[in-house]
């Protein structure tokens, strides 16, 4: 029998879609990279024993000097030895020349037998929604560029992003980056390992050297501090940090760390614990561990207080969760689209990747997709719930888990939650007890992430109906990065 889907349009409202953003490689891309290296320090204060501390540096030149500019927090406070390695993997060592506190940098020392290309900077402001390009060692076992864009709306300093106490102060001992300095706010996800690349815009000219990032739940926000900091640190005379003085207890500089000795430019893997999976094409790079109540505490999913009463309210659930029960949040960097999978689950990379429970029982099923206006959006939303459901399976709403029209954040973002109960024809009629299915589509930027929970079996043969919850989480926490 065919399958037949309960129409559920996920776009029910007029909307401007951004096309996404070209699969080709830019003309400028490549020969830039000849100016981009990987930066390892190793002897680091705040360094697990044995590992080192990876970032990304570039070349440039501000007049007649040559600089090969880097995050401070990539190298100090370390002790030598510091190392540049290129693509092919060639390593060889550096020192630090100068920094600049207030925006995080340093300039580092051009070995004599270095081969580089200058990459030209490009001073000017940048405008909301500009699309920027970042090129780095994030996360990667090479030289990856991902296409992101500037916020439309949100803070430009990091005195405004940064709202815990523990780390304003933590900051402000260590003395690095200043919370005053003008920051580019980031429309997507930079990784661990990208703090000190460059930042370019379409020409290919840099206008911004990559930072940090905060996560609050499944949202992360990213910055990188523009151009003119680069002149800036050209002419400073501030004081390198030592190795004897404060760092700051906080993972929000994104510096990569690795074992000693792993370093080259191609084939050393990913840092230490960084894993990835790759869904409808897309890479998701696990970013972070993150508790329960850290998942919920953005304020893009429903609360904790709100998921559990619409969880009791429908006999799903018979017991508060622990707000301790662990979530890995996996992040695609360049359209910033977000999940966080429960503890116990296995994933698989595919078309869809698909999470399974110790049991067996439950699915969370998560695709990504380009978009570029509504009609395929609305094609490519049932194509995703009809993958998941066995040939002569049809679904029908659940009122108490369906949102009847999307909802559309300040930042563009489009989305829209179901609930269903997933039937089988009888000659008696639909199967009963169902199996279920819950949902979240969301879209932004021309970029589609759908995310599902369901069953394999009908709920009264179902053994744990508690597990139900940590992977309801899952699909109502999915979302683009704030």
């Amino acid at each position: 029998m065919k399958t037949t889907v309960t129409a559920f349009s996920l776009l029910a409202t007029v909307l401007l879609f951004q096309s996404p953003a070209s699969g080709q490689q830019r003309s400028w891309m490549q020969s830039a990279k000849d100016g981009v290296f990987k930066v390892v320090s190793t002897n680091c204060k705040g360094l697990t024993p044995g590992n080192a501390r990876v970032g990304t540096a570039f070349v440039t030149k501000v007049g007649n000097e040559t600089l090969v500019v880097t995050a401070l927090h990539v190298v100090a406070p370390c002790r030598p030895p510091i190392s540049l390695v290129d693509q092919q993997g060639n390593s060889q060592t550096t020192s630090v020349q100068r920094v600049l506190l207030s925006a995080d940098l340093a300039a580092l020392r051009l070995p004599s037998s270095l081969a580089f290309q200058p990459l030209p900077l490009n001073t000017s402001s940048t405008t909301p929604g500009q699309k920027i390009h970042v090129l780095g060692y994030g996360q990667t076992s090479g030289l990856v560029s991902k296409s992101i864009a500037v916020r439309q709306l949100g803070a430009r300093d990091i005195g405004s992003l940064v709202t815990n106490p523990r780390t304003l102060s933590d900051l402000q001992t260590q003395r690095f980056p200043s919370l005053s300095e003008p920051i580019i706010n980031l429309e997507g996800i930079i990784l661990q390992g990208d703090s000190g690349g460059p930042v370019f815009d379409d020409s290919g000219s840099v206008i911004g050297v990559a930072n940090g990032g905060l996560m609050s739940g499944t949202s992360a926000i990213t910055w990188a501090f523009p151009a003119d900091s680069v002149a800036k640190l050209a002419v400073s005379t501030d004081s390198m940090p030592t190795s004897s003085g404060s760092v700051a207890d906080t993972s929000m500089l994104l510096a990569g760390e690795e074992p000693s000795g792993s370093s080259s430019g191609q084939g050393a893997g990913p840092p230490q614990g960084m894993r990835f999976v790759t869904c409808g094409g897309r890479q998701f790079f696990h970013l972070a561990t993150r508790t329960l109540a850290e998942v919920l505490s953005s304020a893009d999913p429903l609360s904790l207080a709100q998921i559990q009463s619409v969880v009791v309210a429908a006999n799903m659930s018979t017991k508060p969760l622990s707000p301790n029960l662990e979530y890995r949040i996996f992040g695609d960097p360049t359209s910033g689209a977000m999940f966080a999978l429960p503890s116990g689950y296995t994933i698989k990379s595919g078309r869809d990747c698909v999470a399974i429970d110790s049991s067996g029982e439950l699915q969370i099923w998560i695709t990504m997709d380009n978009v570029f206006n509504p009609v395929q959006a609305e094609v490519v939303s049932d194509g995703f719930v009809k993958r998941s459901l066995l040939f002569n399976e049809f679904i029908a709403p659940l009122p108490n888990f369906t949102m009847f029209q999307p909802a559309q954040r300040m930042d563009g973002m489009l989305v829209r939650r179901a609930g269903f109960a997933v039937h089988v024809p009888t000659p008696f009629g639909p199967s009963m007890p169902p199996n279920e299915l819950y949902l979240t589509h969301a879209i932004r930027g021309g970029s589609y992430l759908g995310v599902e929970i369901r069953t394999t079996v009908p709920r009264p043969a179902f053994r744990g109906v508690d597990d139900w919850f940590p992977g309801l989480v899952t699909v109502y926490a999915a979302a683009f990065a704030l």
